[in-house]
């Protein structure tokens, strides 16, 4: 009795069953691929977390190095190093740490790998209406009216009261309006970016007065480090602050060497500067001692801190303030 071949059908059928195992092996093979794909990506994540944050110890040493002397100033390793913050190598990966200086010249932010310590900022919870007005007047060369206008909005809103300032903002200027639509804080600032919520604040009036503005700190300005910006909020004139800056480079006209004069002791502020400045700006200093406006310590530093592992692309960047001790003030994953 002769063997009958393979139908057309069985062989058809042979072929799907073959096409679908084939189709099987290499999906749990692209599965496979695709899960060693993830745990690695995973894992170099960790790792450029892990050197990130360690970048951030190392800020946190480099400061607690200083904390026996009695003032900071720019020539100390913190403020003018930029070398020891510059890609530091640490097992598979480097990390470096910066911050963000404002060029006037050309109206962009420069790299600057060092700390900024926010003393040398005006903090909007402390600083006086004149110091406020003459931020916005004298810095950033807004109308006088405008300036007054801004400046009473800012104390309305971190004052306890709903009593409102002439030219200010209270409860019911904000409730009444259908920009606003919430109330006065009557509290401290959290942050330079709540400053937004402010009666008469655009987003073009903020971005130019952020470089010079801080919520954290002592709420004093470190005579040490305080920018020109800063000095002239302050209430000194042109001639004033140049003299400061002069007094503060030492003989050889830069920043950040050793012959830098610093001030040691809040005490000495005026005994030093009252050589130093034009003496009808004496009257200027000694108010400003006298309301506890100035200070030589720093007590606050920003910095950006960016972890990366060699040879491999991507990287894990954070923005971080902390205090001398090394407490962590503010800290955002970007």
């Amino acid at each position: 009795m002769s063997r009958k071949e393979p139908s057309g059908s069985v062989l058809v059928l042979v072929v799907w069953v073959l096409a679908f195992l084939s189709f099987l092996a290499l999906a749990f093979s692209s599965r496979g691929v695709f899960s060693l794909g993830l745990s690695k990506r995973m894992e170099n994540e960790m790792q450029r977390y892990s050197i990130t944050h360690s970048g951030a110890a190392f800020a946190k040493a480099v400061l607690m190095q200083d904390l026996g002397l009695s003032y900071e100033g720019l020539n100390q390793p913190w403020a003018h190093d930029e070398i020891l913050f510059l890609k530091k190598h640490l097992g598979e990966g480097w990390f470096s740490l910066w911050y963000d200086e404002f060029n006037p010249l050309t109206e962009q932010f420069d790299k600057r790998h060092t700390l900024e310590d926010e003393e040398r900022k005006i903090n909007l919870n402390t600083a006086s209406e004149e110091t406020l007005t003459n931020l916005f007047e004298v810095v950033l060369g807004l109308e006088r009216n405008l300036s007054v206008e801004l400046s009473e909005a800012i104390l309305d809103w971190r004052d306890e009261d709903d009593k409102r300032m002439k030219e200010g903002a209270e409860k019911y200027d904000y409730l009444s309006s259908d920009h606003y639509g919430y109330e006065s804080k009557n509290g401290n600032f959290e942050s330079v970016e709540e400053l937004m919520l402010i009666k008469g604040m655009t987003p073009e009036i903020f971005n130019a007065v952020r470089p010079n503005i801080t919520v954290y700190g002592s709420g004093k300005v470190n005579i040490n480090t305080a920018k020109e910006n800063t000095l002239l909020a302050l209430g000194f004139d042109e001639r004033a602050v140049e003299k400061i800056l002069q007094y503060r480079l030492g003989g050889d006209g830069e920043a950040g060497t050793p012959d830098d004069q610093n001030l040691i002791s809040d005490d000495a502020i005026l005994i030093v500067l009252e050589s130093v400045i034009p003496r009808e700006e004496l009257h200027q200093l000694t108010k400003l001692i006298e309301e506890s406006a100035l200070t030589v310590r720093s007590t606050a530093f920003r910095f950006k801190v960016e972890g990366h592992i060699e040879e491999e692309e991507g990287e894990f960047l954070i923005e971080c303030v902390l205090d001398k001790e090394g407490k962590i003030l503010f800290w955002a994953e970007i």
